[in-house]
């Protein structure tokens, strides 16, 4: 089956090059804008070959491939942020690394200063942490699920005056 703005089975060439030429123009669309063939004719192929329905079909086909544009540009920005994001991960893990072997180090020589603080190292590797656990797409919090499917609406209803009472959601 060919799409509604393809060329219908049946329909002539001039009907459907005319109906090309609407479907084709800005909107608002006027079938007496095209002057190749006479208004009465553009007029008669307009409802004989169903232009309106044609053309709303191919708006719907044109905005549905729009919106998938927009998400695969979406989704490859996304990609190459990630992938960024995980360069930059490494290179603080390798910082990390280089860090704490430079306490331990100067730690066995006893005396000496090392070069961060061991507060600045922790607070390094837990955005480290986070950051990492974000980027792979996971939870930075510790998050209990409850299930109440077994809970009858009023036990729910009570459950949620409670929960509001409480400071909850």
């Amino acid at each position: 089956m060919t799409d509604l703005w393809e060329r219908q089975e049946g329909e002539p060439d001039e009907a459907f090059r005319a109906f090309v030429y609407h479907r084709d123009m800005p909107l608002p669309r006027k079938v007496d804008a095209y002057g190749a063939f006479p208004v009465a004719q553009m007029f008669r192929w307009h409802k004989q070959w169903a232009w309106p329905i044609r053309t709303r079909a191919y708006d719907n086909h044109l905005s549905a491939f729009a919106v998938e544009c927009k998400k695969a540009e979406i989704a490859k920005s996304s990609k190459v942020i990630a992938e960024e994001h995980m360069a930059i991960l490494a290179d603080m893990r390798v910082f990390l690394q280089l860090e704490v072997g430079k306490m331990l180090e100067q730690a066995s020589a006893l005396g000496g200063a090392a070069s961060a603080k061991p507060s600045e190292l922790g607070k390094l590797l837990d955005i480290t942490v986070k950051l990492d656990r974000l980027v792979r797409g996971e939870s930075t919090e510790k998050v209990e699920t409850v299930d109440l499917s077994h809970m009858t609406d009023e036990e729910l209803e009570i459950f949620n005056a409670l929960s509001k009472k409480a400071g909850g959601t």
